[in-house]
C-alpha cells in the first residue's frame, strides 16, 4: 500500500498508528530518509484545522460551489451541505497550512461574505478569528491573517530548491476524524494531448521533501512536470483582499449594466379554454404564462440576449418586451429572433443603451483555476438583486456539439421557461478586467428529445456554463435563428401541422396480433391508421387504413421520433351521447371534446420542427416496411383554433364546425351547423337544456353554417327556435334572448 494513512485528532494533529511503506518504495528510494510516520510527525505541527461557520441571509442558504473543486472526488471529501451544517450548529472544516505564526494557507470556500458568520483557526483549545489577507490568482487558495499568533502550531520552513524525493501531504475526514496521508508527489502522471503534463496529487496538498522541508503547495490537484510548481506559497502571484474588493465592486457595476432585467408580456392563450379542450394535449413548460421576468445580456447598444427558454407555443403569444436598464430607463424592445439551438431570444432596443458587455476571447481552458468574479442575479417579478464575489472554474466537460462547458452555479428550468425567479438565481462569470467569461446558456432540446430521458448525459443534468467566446460564434452563425419560433397573430397562434390521419393507440396485444412487437417496443409505441382524410398529406402519400406508423425520420433531428398515441388522442367517441345526460352541469366546463385532440405529441412535434421540413415515416404494411416521404404542412383549422362567438344574451359560446368535428358527427362539408363549445350556468341556454358539443343547425328554421350566421340570426332577440342535433337525433328548443 503506497499511501501512508494516519489518524489525526481535532486539536492540533496528534499522530496515531504506524507507517506503511511498500517494498517497492524501500527499493526505489521513494521512501528514503525518515519513514513516513516520522515525516508526518515533522509536518503535522504546521497543519491546522480551519473552521468556516455559515449562516442564512435573507432566508437564503449558502450554496456549495463545486466550480473551484478540481475533480469530483474533491466534493465528496469536503462538507457537502452547508445548510445542513447550519442546522447541525457546527462549522465546516478544512485543512490549513501554517505559513507564518499569524498566516494560514487554506482553501477558499468561494462563498459570498454575507453567508459567513465566522472564520476561525483551531489552535489547541483556542479558536482564533481570521480574515482573508490575499487570494492566489492561479489556484483556489486564500491566505488568512489571524487575529493573534498561533501557539500550538509552527510555520513550515520552505526551500523551493531543496532536493527530493517529494511527498504530497493531504488530509480528509472519515469516522469523525481527520486523516492525513503522505504520497509520492511524482507518482501518477497525466498529460493533456497537446497540453500540459502534471503529476497528480490530492487536493489540497502540502508538498515537502522527505526531510519535511516545504517545497510548495497544490490547490488544483496537479504539479507541472517541468518543475515550475516549485515555489514557496508566499512567492505566488497574490491579490490582496482590498484589491480584490475593488475589482469585485468594479465588475459588479459593469455587470449591473450588462445584465438588465427584462420583462416579456404575452397575451392570454386562446382557443384552449372551452370545455376542457387542450388539457390533455402536448404542453410546453410554462405555456400558460402571461408575463416573464428574467435576465438579459446587453450585447451592444441595441441588442439584448434574453435568457428565456420559450417554446413556439409561448413565443407565439409574445406581445411586448421591456428592458430595465441600469440608468433607470425602461426601454421598449422588439423581437428579433429565437435561437434555434439554445434557450434564449434576441430583442432590439428602441433606444440605444450604454454598458454593453465585452465578451472574453479564447476558451474556458484559458481561465482554468484563474481568479474570476461571479455575478449572481435573481429576478423576482419587478425586483432584481445581484451579488458578486470571487470565483474559480476548475471542472469542465464537453457538451452539445463538442462545446466546452464549465460546472458552475445553478441553472433553473423554472426561471428560464416561466420567469419564476423563486426557482433560483443565475450566475455569470467575469474576468477581473470585466469581460464576460461564461454565462448560463442552456441547450434547447431537439423535438425528438423533449420529455425524454434516453438522451441523458452528465452535461445535461449538472449545472454548466458556456464560454462567452462560443456565444459569439453561435450568434454569428447564419442559421442561429429559428424562423418557426416567433410571435404570431391570435389567428395564427393555434396553427398545427398535420398528417391527415386518425390513429389508434398500440398495445401489447395489438402489437403481437399485427406482428410488430419487435418494432414497437412491445406495443409501447406505434399507431394504427383508422381513417385517412381526403386531400391530406397522408392521402397524397398513399397511407391506408390499417397501416401502422412506427417512427418519423425528421430532417435536422438527431434520431427518429417514435409515434406514440394516447387515449386522449383518440377521444371518447360515441360514449359521450349516453354519458352527457348523466354529467352534472357543474362539470360541463371540464368535458373534453368527444373526438380526438388535434394537438397531439406528434402534431405538436411536427409544428415545432417547422413547416416545410422534410421527413419520412416508417410504415408497416402487409408484413413489410414502406417509407413514404412528407413535408411538414399546416393543417386546416381545428376545434381549438376555430372561429367562435359568445352570446351573453343566450349564455353560450359556439364554434365553427372543423374537420375533426365533421368527421365525428359524420357530416359533409355542405351540412349546416355550429357546435356548442361552452354553456354558462343559470343562463338561457342552460335553462333550455342545451349541452356542450351539441349542434345548432338552424335558428327559426333558417340553417346556420358559421358562427357569423348564428350571430346575425339571434341578433333581433325575442323568442327563438333552435334546431338542435346530437349525432343523428334532433329536437327543437325555444329560448328567449334580449336584443
Amino acid at each position: 500500500m503506497a499511501t501512508v494513512l494516519w489518524r489525526a485528532a481535532a486539536a492540533g494533529v496528534v499522530m496515531v498508528g504506524a507507517a506503511l511503506l511498500s517494498a517497492q518504495e524501500a527499493a526505489d528510494g521513494t521512501g528514503g530518509g525518515p519513514d513516513a510516520s516520522a515525516l508526518l510527525a515533522r509536518v503535522s505541527p504546521s497543519i491546522v484545522i480551519v473552521e468556516h461557520t455559515f449562516r442564512y441571509d435573507k432566508g437564503e442558504a449558502p450554496e456549495l460551489d463545486v466550480a473551484g473543486m478540481p475533480y469530483r472526488a474533491a466534493q465528496e471529501e469536503m462538507e457537502q451541505d452547508w445548510a445542513g451544517l447550519i442546522t447541525q450548529e457546527r462549522p465546516g472544516e478544512r485543512l490549513g497550512f501554517v505559513i507564518a505564526p499569524d498566516l494560514v494557507l487554506t482553501v477558499d470556500p468561494l462563498v459570498h461574505g454575507r453567508f459567513l458568520a465566522a472564520v476561525e483557526v483551531r489552535d489547541g483549545d483556542r479558536r482564533i478569528p481570521a480574515a482573508p489577507e490575499a487570494f492566489a490568482r492561479a489556484q483556489n487558495a486564500v491566505l488568512l491573517r489571524l487575529a493573534e499568533p498561533l501557539t500550538h502550531a509552527a510555520p513550515i520552513a520552505f526551500d523551493a530548491g531543496a532536493p527530493g524525493p517529494y511527498r504530497a501531504v493531504s488530509g480528509r475526514q472519515g469516522n469523525g476524524r481527520w486523516w492525513l496521508s503522505a504520497e509520492s508527489a511524482e507518482g501518477s502522471t497525466y498529460g493533456a494531448i497537446g497540453g500540459p503534463v502534471y503529476h497528480t496529487v490530492d487536493w489540497p496538498s502540502l508538498i515537502v521533501n522527505t526531510e519535511g522541508v516545504g517545497i510548495s503547495a497544490s490547490f488544483n490537484g496537479g504539479l507541472r512536470v517541468d518543475g515550475s510548481w516549485k515555489a514557496a506559497p508566499v512567492d505566488w502571484d497574490w491579490v490582496s483582499a482590498g484589491e480584490l474588493g475593488d475589482v469585485i465592486a468594479a465588475v459588479s457595476t459593469g455587470a449591473d449594466a450588462a445584465l438588465p432585467r427584462v420583462e416579456l408580456r404575452f397575451r392570454s392563450p386562446s382557443g384552449s379554454s372551452e370545455s376542457g379542450y387542450g388539457d390533455y394535449g402536448y404542453e410546453d413548460g410554462g405555456e400558460d404564462i402571461t408575463e416573464w421576468n428574467g435576465t438579459g445580456v446587453l450585447l451592444d447598444d441595441r441588442r439584448v440576449l434574453v435568457l428565456a427558454k420559450l417554446g413556439p407555443k409561448v413565443t407565439a403569444r409574445l406581445e411586448g418586451v421591456r428592458v430595465n436598464l441600469a440608468d433607470g430607463r425602461e426601454v421598449p424592445a422588439s423581437f428579433a429572433g429565437s435561437l434555434r439551438e439554445y434557450g434564449a431570444l434576441l430583442v432590439t432596443l428602441d433606444e440605444p443603451a450604454a454598458g454593453g458587455v465585452r465578451l472574453a476571447t479564447g476558451t474556458l481552458h484559458d481561465f482554468e483555476d484563474r481568479l474570476l468574479v461571479r455575478s449572481q442575479v435573481r429576478v423576482l417579478g419587478e425586483s432584481r438583486t445581484a451579488y458578486a464575489w470571487q470565483a474559480r472554474l476548475a471542472r469542465m466537460t464537453r457538451g452539445f456539439k463538442n462545446r466546452l462547458l464549465g460546472y458552475f452555479g445553478e441553472i433553473s428550468a423554472g426561471q428560464l421557461e416561466s420567469g419564476d425567479g423563486a426557482e433560483g438565481p443565475m450566475s455569470f462569470l467575469f474576468s477581473p478586467e470585466g469581460e464576460l467569461v461564461a454565462l448560463p446558456l442552456v441547450v434547447r432540446e431537439k423535438v425528438v428529445s423533449q420529455n425524454d430521458w434516453e438522451g441523458w448525459s452528465r452535461a445535461d443534468y449538472e449545472s454548466t456554463v458556456l464560454g462567452a467566446a462560443d456565444l459569439g460564434e453561435i450568434l454569428a452563425d447564419p442559421r442561429a435563428i429559428d424562423p418557426d419560433n416567433r410571435p404570431l397573430s391570435e389567428e395564427e397562434e393555434n396553427r398545427l401541422a398535420w398528417l391527415g390521419v386518425e390513429l389508434q393507440a398500440m398495445d401489447p396485444d395489438l402489437a403481437r396480433f399485427n406482428g410488430v412487437a419487435d418494432l414497437t417496443n412491445g406495443g409501447m409505441t406505434g399507431g394504427i391508421v383508422t381513417f385517412v382524410y381526403d386531400e391530406s398529406p397522408a392521402a397524397r402519400a398513399g397511407l391506408q387504413v390499417g397501416d401502422i406508423l412506427l417512427r418519423l425520420h425528421i430532417d435536422g433531428q438527431p434520431r427518429p421520433l417514435e409515434v406514440e398515441v394516447t387515449q386522449f388522442d383518440m377521444g371518447w367517441g360515441g360514449r359521450f351521447l349516453e354519458a352527457l345526460d348523466r354529467i352534472d352541469p357543474e362539470y360541463f366546463d371540464q368535458i373534453p371534446p368527444p373526438w380526438g385532440n388535434a394537438e397531439t405529441a406528434l402534431t405538436r412535434a411536427l409544428t415545432d420542427v417547422g413547416f416545410g421540413t422534410p421527413f419520412t415515416v416508417d410504415v408497416f404494411r402487409d408484413g413489410g416496411l414502406v417509407q413514404p416521404e412528407f413535408v411538414v404542412e399546416e393543417g386546416p383549422a381545428h376545434f381549438g383554433a376555430a372561429p367562435k362567438f359568445k352570446s351573453e344574451a343566450a349564455g353560450l359560446t359556439v364554434k365553427d364546425l372543423t374537420y375533426e368535428a365533421r368527421r365525428f358527427f359524420q357530416l359533409s362539408p355542405e351540412d349546416a351547423g355550429v357546435i356548442v363549445a361552452k354553456i354558462e350556468q343559470g343562463e338561457g341556454a342552460a335553462v333550455a337544456g342545451i349541452k356542450p358539443f351539441e349542434l345548432i343547425v338552424a335558428v327559426n328554421d333558417a340553417p346556420v353554417r358559421t358562427v357569423k350566421e348564428f350571430e346575425e340570426a339571434i341578433a333581433p332577440g325575442g323568442e327563438l327556435r333552435l334546431s338542435i342535433m346530437r349525432m343523428h337525433m334532433g329536437r327543437l328548443v325555444k329560448i328567449r334572448v334580449g336584443e
